[in-house]
């Protein structure tokens, strides 16, 4: 233990929660995040699973916070419609948009992070159409701050194909998964991309840039004959 002469003062504190996702009665996925936009999360993380391309393939979205011998978590209920759905067919991003365009956007993107600005220790996505930014979430996890974002676009019958994605952490192989599911255009991240990451949207017409707030940022060149 620390000596006492050292003053013990509260700090911030991410905040973390418990959240189940059921589709129909069944479990479908555990997440660990922080408590805000589940409805958000929900509808994202089933897009990025390609179980559902638009949300009008839900028919019913319920969340339940259950509490159990002290223990609090939220349940997200979700029940499906037979008939298929997709988006619009997106727009595509400004023929003129320029790396300055870019900077500028990460820029107010790291200005409008709230709770990074406050106290750190958390993740950030954004979502942009090259012009402003249409979603922007803060969460412990990066996936799940990827799946908020995404979520907002879907709710919004806006394709996240034609959209931007700006993270404050690296790009993955797994968020890199995700983004090809969603067919994003541009990856733009503060950290930089792994291997895998550029092998995988390789596969796609996707590009990645790195280290955005750096005098030369990384241009990720994906060369899709060798994937």
């Amino acid at each position: 233990m620390l000596k006492n002469s050292i003053s013990k003062c509260m700090r911030p504190q991410v905040e973390e929660c418990e959240v189940y996702l059921y589709l129909g009665d069944d479990l479908y996925h555990s997440f660990l995040c922080t408590p805000e936009a589940l409805e958000e999360l929900a509808v994202g993380h089933l897009f990025c699973r390609d179980v559902i391309q638009s949300e009008k393939q839900i028919d019913q979205l319920i969340i339940e916070k259950i509490e159990e011998n002290g223990h609090v978590y939220d349940n997200i209920r979700v029940e499906l419609k037979r008939e298929q759905h997709t988006l619009p067919v997106p727009d595509a991003l400004p023929g003129d948009l320029s790396l300055e365009d870019v900077k500028g956007l990460a820029d107010t993107i790291k200005n409008s992070a709230s709770k990074y600005l406050d106290h750190g220790g958390i993740h950030c996505a954004a979502l942009s159409d090259g012009k402003e930014i249409l979603a922007l979430y803060e969460d412990v996890g990066r996936h799940n701050a990827f799946d908020k974002a995404i979520g907002a676009a879907v709710r919004k019958n806006v394709s996240p194909a034609g959209l931007i994605y700006f993270s404050s952490g690296r790009i993955n192989s797994e968020i890199a998964e995700k983004a090809a599911v969603c067919r994003l255009p541009l990856l733009v991240s503060r950290s930089i991309a792994t291997t895998r990451a550029c092998d995988i949207l390789s596969k796609g017409n996707a590009e990645i840039i790195g280290r955005i707030e750096s005098a030369s940022p990384f241009f990720y060149l994906l060369d899709a004959t060798s994937a």
